[in-house]
């Protein structure tokens, strides 16, 4: 995609929900207006396909939308409507597995009813196919806003909860159809109404939590959560990387350039981190704060 894109949502204090969509334009950072959806939505699951495709999916208080499902074309700002989930819902969690296959799991709908499907397929009959799993897992029957990310060619991680709430992160396999724990410990880390997250290594993915309208940006966080267990040296001067890899040192840049400028990798120096380990990383300033004339 190339791009920071806006869809939807609600003019505050009201209930007018939108239908709009904005790209951001990082020369003037100033979001410029596309086509619109078809439907108007919020608090919906958005996706970005093959680098050109952007797919919402549910939506919350509008209740026409709540089963709806629309792609839009990057190239032709355009939307065109999808095959309808079976189930409404709200907040899930997406992911495309293989380039091909769609599957939407939680928000609104039990965690055992995972949806799939097919986007390759353009027959008129295309529809969603829902998977009754295995197992049920979890705290409670349905999870709101989590994140989906692949572990392997077979399984993907179900990370997330909101509200407060504690959870074992827990994988999905695709041929076994159940559920299983990912790690021994829980963790908190309230993704309701956020689902930004980025991956620059094999080992970790940073995730910015959820945050109220109108916090101050001393409330906005970063966590690295680790989804493998690595050894590191803190001897370097923009924070720790792999022993005898070369790959964790464009993470401590990217930190770097972007966030901070008082470099530091994380809030604290480990030896080795667990697969499980979550912390917060620290940053002074973000980039557009020291860009002149905004």
């Amino acid at each position: 995609m190339g791009g920071i894109y806006l869809t939807g949502g609600s003019v505050a204090n009201t209930k007018t929900y939108l239908k709009s969509t904005y790209v951001l334009d990082e020369k003037t950072w100033r979001f410029n207006a596309l086509a619109e959806m078809q439907n108007a939505r919020d608090a919906h699951g958005v996706i970005g396909w093959k680098d050109n495709f952007m797919i919402v999916v549910g939506s919350w208080h509008v209740e026409s939308s709540t089963k709806t499902v629309e792609m839009f074309d990057i190239t032709l700002n355009h939307w065109k409507s999808l095959p309808e989930l079976n189930y409404a819902t709200c907040a899930p969690g997406l992911i495309v597995i293989g380039d091909r296959y769609l599957y939407k799991v939680g928000g609104t709908t039990n965690i055992r009813k995972v949806e799939r499907l097919d986007l390759l397929n353009t027959a008129h009959d295309n529809q969603w196919v829902t998977i009754n799993t295995a197992n049920q897992i979890g705290k409670k029957s349905s999870i709101n806003r989590c994140l989906l990310h692949p572990v392997n060619c077979e399984e993907f991680l179900v990370l997330g909860c909101h509200f407060g709430r504690t959870e074992y992160p827990f994988t999905y396999h695709l041929e076994k159809n159940t559920f299983r724990k990912f790690q021994k410990n829980e963790i908190q880390i309230d993704m309701y109404r956020s689902n930004d997250i980025v991956q620059l290594d094999n080992y970790s993915l940073f995730i910015r939590p959820f945050i109220k309208v109108g916090d101050s940006l001393e409330n906005v966080k970063v966590l690295q959560y680790f989804i493998k267990g690595i050894e590191v040296s803190d001897e370097e001067e923009n924070g720790p990387q792999v022993q005898g890899r070369n790959n964790l040192s464009r993470v401590g840049n990217f930190m770097k350039n972007l966030f901070s400028s008082k470099r530091r990798f994380s809030t604290s120096s480990f030896k080795k981190y667990s697969k499980g380990h979550i912390e917060e990383v620290e940053f002074a300033t973000i980039a557009w704060e020291s860009t002149p004339n905004q």
